[in-house]
């Protein structure tokens, strides 16, 4: 009994120690986050995407833990992945204080502008908000939702810099379709594909795969060779014994 505790305790001291090891951000819990896009020189430097935060830090530490970088200091940032301009800042209300915390802030879109021009504005309009929201919230799709609103996010990043607000919601419009007429129809009606050779038999664990023109796997997990497929799935390939034919029902 003894021993058991000694060798109880040991693993809880290792557990600790570990726990010692680990770095602050992995043990810090993700309080909320922000949208955060930025333009350069007439291109779009950062692709409006999700920014978390903890609740401990400023909007300033949390940008630069990020991925990205911004500096040289909290109240002058002239420096943003290593690209100098002559950035000015805002969130949706007007505010461009960095310095403030983030959990505090509760801001839902930061946007940076290069206003070499000296004509721009960098407080995001209601249009821009939804613009910005749809260009990110794109990147957290799965693979081949992307792909299939591929041609449109691709103009929507290509128009960015330029995008007046009719031109924001134009482009916003046709992204969100896009990725909700995909989405529709893989929740569309589904068709049972059943799989047989020439002897209109199926070998029972035979490995039979389709995968759509976006690259969307769907497998036959009971190896049964039957697939339920999406009404009107274009290019579907399928991996099959050889010999085989099919059925839809």
């Amino acid at each position: 009994m003894k021993q058991k505790k000694v060798r109880l305790l040991g693993l809880l001291l290792a557990a600790v120690m570990l726990l010692g090891c680990l770095p602050v951000q992995a043990l810090a819990a993700e309080d909320g986050w922000f949208y955060l896009a930025a333009d350069w020189n007439g291109t779009l430097l950062i692709a409006p995407e999700r920014v978390a935060y903890t609740a401990d830090q400023t909007l300033f530490e949390a940008l630069n833990a990020s991925g990205h970088s911004f500096g040289p200091r909290v109240d002058n940032v002239s420096k943003i992945d290593g690209k100098a301009g002559s950035f000015i800042r805002s969130d949706e209300n007007g505010d461009h204080d960095l310095g403030r915390n983030a959990s505090e802030a509760n801001i839902r879109y930061l946007r940076f502008v290069d206003n070499a021009s000296g004509s721009r504005t960098a407080q995001p309009s209601a249009a821009m908000q939804q613009f910005i929201a749809a260009m990110a919230d794109y990147k957290l799709e799965a693979a081949d939702v992307q792909k299939a609103a591929r041609t449109e996010y691709d103009a929507a990043c290509a128009k960015y810099c330029t995008a007046s607000d009719a031109d924001a919601l134009e482009l916003y419009t046709a992204l969100q379709n896009a990725v909700k007429q995909y989405k529709d129809a893989l929740d569309g009606t589904k068709y049972v594909v059943t799989f047989k050779d020439q002897s209109s038999v199926w070998t029972r664990g035979d490995t039979l795969l389709a995968e759509n023109q976006y690259g969307r796997v769907y497998e036959d997990t009971d190896k049964d060779g039957a697939l339920s497929l999406p009404a009107g799935s274009p290019g579907t390939r399928r991996t099959l014994p050889r010999r085989c034919r099919s059925s839809a029902r």
